[in-house]
């Protein structure tokens, strides 16, 4: 119409797997966009072959601008039961943008042996952590054990952020490290000095 459009029903066979959703337009009193997909059995491993596995994700979304406003929006992803590397992986995306900032409530992976999350607002804090029991079930070929909590924000067109860590009995392509902490500090400012 005139107003919008509403794509329905999209269906899709691509790597190995499914894909269905739909969209819609309108571009009544400004522009919004919603809509949804949902893939099943996808292979990573047709895009990446050192990536063996199958995804299967329901993930929807929303977009809109009105006159001059900033563009704003929401997307929700959730990583059902998938595999990767042999191992169960699921995850999790709930995110806001608005006003040039982005806001996650809720952004969370996890298998066996590893735990990544973080939440917050990207212009304030952005809380990040991982825990990481057994590396190689994450990255195959590798070794040992993690745990980071850290912090990000973006203010002023600046990048700032904190990290400390601990690791142990690290290896990778026949590197090792026995044991390993971290503190890093990257203040905003002129230059970005890192600590």
């Amino acid at each position: 119409t005139r107003e919008g459009m509403k794509l329905a029903l999209l269906n899709a066979r691509i790597i190995d797997g499914t894909l269905a959703g739909n969209l819609d337009l309108n571009w009544r009193d400004g522009f919004t966009m919603q809509g949804a997909v949902n893939g099943r059995n996808l292979n990573p491993a047709r895009i990446a072959p050192e990536w063996k596995g199958v995804a299967n994700f329901n993930a929807s979304g929303n977009l809109a601008r009105a006159g001059t406003s900033p563009v704003s929006g929401s997307v929700s992803v959730a990583l059902l039961e998938s595999r990767l590397h042999g191992q169960s992986l699921t995850g999790e995306l709930q995110a806001n943008f608005a006003d040039n900032n982005l806001s996650l409530s809720r952004l969370s992976l996890q298998g066996k042996g590893f735990t990544l999350t973080a939440s917050g607002e990207l212009n304030q804090r952005l809380a990040l952590a991982a825990q990481i029991s057994d590396f190689s079930r994450l990255v195959p070929g590798s070794a040992g054990t993690l745990q980071a909590v850290g912090w990000l924000r973006w203010r002023d067109g600046g990048l700032s952020g904190a990290v400390t860590g601990g690791g142990s009995r690290l290896a990778y392509a026949g590197a090792r490290i026995a044991a390993a902490n971290l503190s890093v500090r990257l203040d905003q400012g002129t230059g970005y000095p890192l600590h």
